[in-house]
């Protein structure tokens, strides 16, 4: 069975008991199989809040109802999907909710109708990193982040199509006031101030994930953002890309860079899981403002303002990032570039 597969250690932090962590992650793996698998979707209603948000770049969804329209078109676009754990890291205690941050990776073969149009038969991989925040086993609030441009290019399609498709489509009210009010709170930060680098990554990850942020998305320095890797390190990015190398890696976050303008960044959450060895997994969600820069994320046109909501899932050690696993969803970034031709305000 799917009990604590993944060997999340029982932790012993302020307001958490003995088999807690342990307790929550077994939840988390048990609701996504019963649901996506078994598609027992009732079992949504009891373990969604009735009008908890879950936020993605691509709208809004609030509340358990909400949860179970979307579960049940998604299984009728993708009956076969299958689901396995790739990773799981939780925090939190049981005064504020526990925290879970949850990368699943989806086998899928598209059979039906859905959000891509008419089904093409073609399957899919696709990676997903769903944050929930837990209280009395309930799910409260959720940010959810799928690589959906790669799982559009496997199906077929044409990315391009569907995101000038979906930008036609007025955003719905919840799904305009969240993004508002992202814009409005990257737009508010206080001057960045200078990046400091903990000695050891391990010793300090809250640290070491801010300065890795900011350096990137704020002082824009995709070079001294490399250093923060392993040479041999690993990174997972959209769309579906593994990238070997930290000579490579920098290569990637240069051009990443060259698609966006006036670009700043909070570190919204993180929190780790630490293993047995010298290294620890450490989930970390993020939000970045900027302005879109002819041919970034490979389309046209200059000075849309951008919202991007990122969840990674990073093996550190001492000497950095090993491994890298980064979703954000490019397809609704796309979108967002549509929906606001040159030339508007």
């Amino acid at each position: 069975m799917l009990a604590n597969p993944l060997g999340i250690a029982d932790k012993r932090i302020p307001g958490s008991e003995p088999g807690d962590y342990a307790a929550i992650a077994d939840f988390i793996l048990r609701i996504t199989e019963d649901i996506w698998e078994r598609k027992n979707v009732d079992l949504i209603r009891d373990c969604y809040s009735e009008n908890g948000p879950i936020h993605t770049l691509g709208g809004e969804v609030i509340g358990a109802e909400a949860v179970v329209r979307n579960t049940v078109r998604t299984l009728a676009a993708f009956p076969d999907r299958k689901m396995h754990a790739d990773g799981l890291v939780i925090g939190g205690n049981r005064e504020t909710g526990y925290y879970s941050s949850h990368r699943i990776g989806s086998h899928m073969t598209h059979l039906g109708p859905g959000d891509f149009g008419a089904a093409t038969g073609n399957s899919a991989d696709v990676v997903t990193i769903a944050d929930c925040v837990v209280k009395d086993l309930v799910i409260v609030e959720e940010w959810l982040a799928r690589d959906n441009l790669h799982l559009v290019e496997q199906l077929g399609l044409d990315p391009h199509a569907i995101a000038k498709a979906q930008a036609a489509i007025e955003p719905d009210a919840p799904s305009l006031v969240w993004r508002n009010e992202q814009l409005e709170r990257l737009r508010n930060l206080p001057p960045t101030a200078a990046v400091e680098y903990p000695d050891n990554p391990v010793a300090e990850p809250g640290l070491f994930a801010a300065a890795v942020i900011s350096d990137l998305w704020d002082h824009r320095n995709a070079r001294h953002v490399s250093d923060a890797y392993a040479k041999s390190c690993v990174v997972n990015v959209p769309p579906g890309l593994k990238i070997e190398g930290r000579n490579e890696a920098k290569d990637y976050f240069a051009q990443l860079l060259d698609g966006l303008s006036d670009t700043r960044a909070s570190l919204d959450h993180h929190c780790v899981s630490r293993g047995d060895n010298d290294e620890l997994d450490l989930a970390l969600r993020w939000t970045v403002r900027g302005m879109h820069v002819d041919g970034g994320f490979n389309c046209p046109g200059d000075g849309a303002e951008l919202l991007i909501l990122g969840i990674s899932h990073w093996r550190i050690n001492k000497n950095g990032i090993v491994e890298d696993w980064t979703l954000y969803d490019q397809l609704a970034i796309m979108r967002q570039i549509y929906a606001q031709p040159p030339g508007s305000d």
